[in-house]
């Protein structure tokens, strides 16, 4: 809306940090300000710091304003009088979405505005605050529908032919996000969907690339038979159903073609494959050299394992213990046990019973009758 400007040029109330201490405001202190069109100066009259309110006077006017407001400039109160317009007839302001004029205005709990859309051509009202926000037609942004200016049947009637009820084509525009039933319009198949995603993507959406759609729309023209409704692309209409008939028209058209690849992963392959060979042959070289070496150095420092000397330990036996070592190693003892016989323990130290081994043992013993054993008699066992 034209020069829309409010701000704070300049003030001598205390700073800290970049913001403003109202609450350190004094008597006399100033606040200069930009008000759309308007520079003036106000003067703090009095601080009210348990209200956080400051009186202010601007032209013989005070008023009892909010730190808050004051930041905001919420004034105008003092800038214009209750009963006076703050903008005049044939005033034109615009928004992103529409043009608008002041052709009238009156007085009715607040001073409000009638004004005319320029681009729809659509009447409304508006208050003071509404204008100064830039508050445009709401026709144009689709807060109300108006049937004639933007409901479906005059913006997109191609649209509104496939609702389930006509009368839906009044209610709502073609960009709203009413949920609303859809009939189809080859097999009349009732569907729920939202009006805006029909509009932007058709009734039914086709998995088929644009490509393949638009070569194929092209077959379809040529013998006669056109998918493609008028004002939209080739794949808003298409139904599923359709889908393997498309398919098999793509293939009879371009027989066993596959979609090319990116250049980028033909790169990536073949540096992932030659890194791979190069390390595969690297290792390859490596063991065939190793391999080489050790049959040409049998005695390579890598084969010879090195073995620590150990030392020998030396120790000094008296004879009389060495003499009893070697008896005691040429013999061994047996206690008789309740059934044993001589025989019986001649074959479990020899192995077979031998009737030279007898004498021996009673020599031994200093036995005179072999068969004289007792329980617990301790025998020495020769061994040689």
């Amino acid at each position: 809306m034209g020069n829309y400007k409010r701000c704070i040029i300049s003030t001598n109330i205390e700073m800290n940090n970049g913001k403003y201490q109202w609450n350190k405001a004094i008597k006399g202190n100033y606040i200069d300000f930009i008000y759309d069109d308007i520079k003036g100066r106000l003067i703090v009259e009095d601080n009210l710091k348990d209200k956080k309110k400051l009186i202010v006077s601007y032209n013989n006017k005070q008023k009892e304003i909010s730190y808050t407001k004051i930041i905001r400039l919420q004034i105008t109160d003092l800038l214009f009088d209750k009963d006076k317009f703050k903008f005049n007839i044939e005033y034109t302001y615009q928004n992103t979405l529409s043009t608008s004029k002041i052709i009238n205005r009156f007085i009715d709990h607040g001073k409000k505005y009638i004004i005319k859309c320029l681009t729809c051509g659509y009447k409304f009202e508006r208050t003071e605050t509404d204008v100064e926000r830039g508050r445009g037609c709401p026709c144009c942004s689709g807060r109300i529908v108006i049937p004639g200016i933007n409901d479906m049947w005059t913006t997109n009637p191609g649209l509104a032919n496939l609702l389930a009820d006509p009368e839906d084509g009044y209610r709502y525009t073609e960009f709203a996000n009413q949920v609303v039933d859809w009939k189809c319009p080859d097999c009349g198949e009732i569907t729920r969907k939202m009006i805006s995603v029909v509009n932007r993507i058709g009734l039914y959406r086709s998995n088929l690339s644009k490509e393949k759609m638009v070569l194929l729309e092209e077959l379809r023209a040529k013998s006669g038979h056109s998918t493609v409704k008028e004002g939209r692309t080739p794949d808003v209409y298409i139904r599923p159903a359709k889908e393997k008939e498309l398919d098999v028209l793509w293939q009879n058209f371009k027989v066993n073609q596959k979609e090319e690849k990116s250049p980028g992963v033909y790169l990536i392959t073949g540096f992932i494959a030659g890194a791979l060979c190069m390390f595969l042959m690297t290792a390859l070289l490596s063991f065939s050299s190793n391999a080489i070496n050790e049959a040409n150095n049998p005695e390579s420092p890598k084969l010879v394992k090195k073995v620590k000397p150990s030392k020998a330990k030396l120790s000094i036996i008296p004879a009389d213990q060495a003499v009893e070592e070697t008896k005691t190693a040429a013999a061994e003892n047996y206690t008789v046990k309740s059934g044993d016989t001589l025989e019986g323990i001649i074959i479990r130290f020899y192995g077979k019973y031998d009737t030279s081994k007898i004498s021996k043992i009673m020599q031994a013993n200093n036995m005179s009758n072999p068969n004289q054993l007792s329980i617990g008699q301790s025998l020495v066992i020769p061994m040689d």
